[in-house]
């Protein structure tokens, strides 16, 4: 093999990769802008995170000390930041909302994931966060794995 099959070919494999880097580097960026967002929150309340996770356009961070829910849900126009003191909960529920198309083979597609948190104090209002809602053209990206597994440990924590 010649110099300029070589550069071809090492120019071919460039071009065909860069799609793939560009995305995860992007994928990187709003992970840690979520990330950092949470952090924010916590600290505006004079709290730290020990544990947080991402998934899509959704972060949530725990405060094991001060028993606080993080939440931040990127949207289009804004970015929602919200914190649930799981002292005042007694119970988190999963509400996952699926759809099957009546005479479809398909799989069911889910519409909604949320977390609701059952008040202790029988007037209180429910605290509810929203993970995931259908768009058009938009699939869950891991939301409810995350509700799932975020659900379990908060209910073990409460």
């Amino acid at each position: 093999m010649d110099r300029a099959t070589a550069i071809v070919l090492i120019l071919t494999i460039s071009l065909l990769a860069l799609p793939f880097v560009l995305d995860y580097i992007s994928r990187r960026r709003k992970r840690t802008h979520l990330i950092n967002l949470l952090r924010q929150a916590a600290r505006s309340h004079q709290g730290q995170l020990q544990r947080h996770e991402v998934a899509g356009r959704v972060a949530m961070g725990l405060d094991h000390e001060k028993k606080m829910l993080y939440f931040v849900n990127q949207q289009e126009q804004a970015d929602t930041v919200l914190r649930v003191p799981l002292a005042d909960a007694r119970l988190c529920i999963l509400l996952v909302n699926d759809r099957s198309v009546k005479g479809e083979l398909t799989d069911a597609r889910t519409e909604r994931v949320e977390l609701s948190f059952a008040p202790k104090a029988p007037g209180a209002s429910e605290h509810r966060l929203l993970l995931y809602r259908e768009t058009l053209g938009s699939f869950p990206n891991g939301e409810p794995q995350l509700a799932a597994k975020w659900a379990a440990l908060l209910n073990a924590m409460i």
